[in-house]
């Protein structure tokens, strides 16, 4: 309830009503309004209309909460005590039309005091005591009133704290500074607030990207993601340099963009979400009817609109159903059965995802008899990450271009896009286009593969999401939604994120002992989550074909490549491909001076070097 109080007051309050630093759909409009109810902190329309003139008259005797009045009063005195002539007559007279123009708004400001009371002071304290039982008085007195007093003087630290103590790097003359402690209380929503109240119109309350912006910032960004929130306005790293090189020569505090007050810097303005469209990372899709069109501009068709969106959606909803599972597993509430047999099928995911489409189909690292080809397709199909083939033919063209504009989880459009993001946009064109040139004529010849290719989801619901969930309710009683939450949702989830971390954390942080002018990094992270199998990802960009993850020997290469070596003694695997101390002795040697990057053995990149010092095992003998 502090979170969602925060949502309403940071969010909500805030950037959306006092500043208008994005836009905002009905759905989250009234998630919002609901969320300012809870936390309790007036009406949104008597908190945005306070705030602007705050913002306004900053500091003056017309501010409602004066840093020059002291440190009790701008924290808290302010409410006690009846304000200053100057600060009601400013109050009435604050430009507030678009708050008034916003029926939800006035709707929950005119009906606030009948609503405020079982939201915020009644409901959560029986919440505890009816579903679990907790004692009457405990279940008020925390959650109920704690939790008001808390997130009310959290919410305050920023009209004291950030007003009296901390750095100005952005405007020395006033009084508003940046504050770690406001930044601790608020959940990293608030602590930079010089700089906030130089650029309030920005949705992020810094002039960094990255999640150190706090929940507020993530929240924000992922109702964009889902299409709930739209036109985020945001400051130019040129422009907030340039106003640090002239801090202290700002002529008025400006409230927001539509102040009819002098507004400096209003040329560079850019919005985050506006350059390109909510649904496609294509440039020549139109962000929203209010930019112009660009050059040769093209059109989404409904279909393609559609998917992306009923994408989004299955994606949200399937992440709210392992949360149930996570916490049935929490309290729990899980048959040792169930969680037997989940691990064994993230295993099983495993073995497809890494042993089958990445080493055997994306990089040719080895070759598979018929009986386990079979096999990894299976678990492939179990771990429901596309088919084999599509997976293959996007991770070739991600190491072909990796990176660049090209690669269809390029790391440099950020660490969110790079882990899942771009499974819930329009790829661009580029890496469309390529997706369609990338050898894979290697797969096409494959009939298993085209087969599950061809008959992929159709399969994928009864391997995948179906018999998971039936087997644990079956045959040892677990509750059936139990069964279906751990076993087949959060089973899901926690591995599609375990492989994603090789996208995202073993593509920024880590050591790049044999490139180090490449993203790719070697992730100790990334290695637990992937039971080993993955985190030697620098080495893996060098030598895509090596069917061990890494240069060593031994089985902290993980659970997959000790799969390889068993299949292998067995005589399923043969041609297991690696790279000879000697070889990557001297890639090390030579870092940052690889020509081109590889998509696997069969790129015709690949040096005669590279493939003379190669070594081939258990090589297939033929007759």
């Amino acid at each position: 309830m502090i979170v969602l109080s925060q949502f309403g007051s940071v969010v909500g309050a805030h950037r959306l009503w006092s500043h208008n630093s994005f836009k905002a759909a009905l759905p989250l409009r009234v998630f919002l309004l609901f969320c300012q109810t809870l936390s309790g902190q007036y009406s949104a329309f008597q908190w945005a209309r306070l705030h602007r003139v705050h913002h306004k008259y900053v500091d003056t005797s017309k501010d409602p909460y004066n840093a020059n009045a002291g440190f009790f009063f701008c924290h808290i005195g302010w409410l006690l005590i009846q304000p200053t002539p100057e600060a009601r007559e400013e109050a009435q007279k604050v430009w507030v039309e678009d708050l008034r123009k916003d029926k939800l708004v006035m709707l929950q400001h005119k009906y606030y005091w009948h609503i405020t009371l079982p939201i915020s002071f009644i409901i959560p304290g029986i919440i505890p005591w009816y579903f679990w039982s907790e004692n009457f008085i405990v279940s008020n007195c925390v959650a109920v009133y704690l939790r008001w007093v808390f997130w009310l003087h959290a919410t305050f630290t920023i009209n004291s704290f950030a007003h009296f103590y901390g750095m100005k790097p952005f405007d020395k003359n006033i009084k508003a500074t940046d504050n770690k402690i406001t930044w601790f209380a608020t959940l990293g929503d608030e602590g930079w607030h010089n700089y906030h109240h130089v650029f309030p119109w920005d949705y992020k309350p810094s002039e960094w990207w990255g999640y150190h912006n706090g929940v507020g910032t993530m929240f924000i960004d992922f109702c964009a993601q889902l299409g709930l929130a739209h036109d985020l306005k945001t400051t130019s790293p040129e422009m907030s340099t340039k106003r640090r090189q002239r801090t202290g020569d700002l002529s008025c505090n400006e409230k927001d963009k539509t102040d009819d007050a002098p507004r400096i810097d209003s040329c560079h303005f850019f919005f985050h979400y506006q350059t390109l469209h909510e649904l496609s990372l294509d440039k020549r899709v139109r962000a929203s009817p209010y930019v112009p069109p660009p050059e040769n501009e093209v059109k989404m068709t409904p279909a393609a609109i559609l998917k992306v969106r009923v994408h989004r959606i299955g994606f949200v909803l399937v992440h709210i159903f392992a949360a149930f599972g996570l916490y049935y597993l929490v309290r729990g509430q899980v048959k040792m059965q169930t969680l037997v047999a989940t691990s064994v099928m993230i295993v099983l995911s495993q073995f497809g995802s890494v042993v089958g489409a990445h080493r055997l189909w994306s990089h040719n690292s080895f070759k598979a008899a018929l009986p386990l080809r079979a096999f990894l397709l299976f678990c492939q199909t179990l771990s429901a990450q596309y088919s084999a083939f599509q997976w293959a033919r996007l991770h070739r063209v991600h190491h072909k271009y990796v990176d660049t504009s090209k690669d269809p989880y390029n790391a440099n459009a950020g660490f969110f896009f790079c882990h899942i993001g771009w499974l819930l946009i329009q790829p661009t064109p580029e890496a469309r286009e390529e997706a369609q040139k990338v050898w894979v004529e290697d797969l096409k010849k494959d009939k298993l593969v085209m087969l599950q290719h061809k008959y992929y989801w159709h399969i994928i619901l009864p391997i995948s999401f179906i018999i998971p969930g039936i087997i644990p309710w079956y045959f040892w009683s677990e509750n059936f939604i139990v069964s279906n939450c751990v076993a087949v949702y959060l089973r899901w989830v926690f591995w599609l994120h375990a492989t994603f971390t090789i996208n995202s954390l073993a593509h920024f942080y880590g050591m790049k002992p044999f490139d180090k002018n490449i993203k790719a990094t070697d992730n100790k992270i990334t290695w637990l989550a992937t039971l080993g199998d993955e985190g030697w990802h620098n080495y893996h960009h060098v030598f895509p074909w090596d069917y061990k993850p890494s240069e060593w020997w031994g089985y902290h290469n993980g659970v997959g490549t000790m799969f390889i070596d068993f299949c292998a003694r067995l005589g399923l695997a043969h041609d297991l491909k690696t790279t000879s101390p000697e070889m990557s002795t001297k890639r090390r040697q030579r870092t940052g001076d690889l020509s081109c990057h590889v998509w696997g053995w069969y790129d015709e990149n690949v040096s005669p070097v590279d493939r003379k010092f190669t070594d081939i095992q258990y090589k297939e003998v033929c007759n």
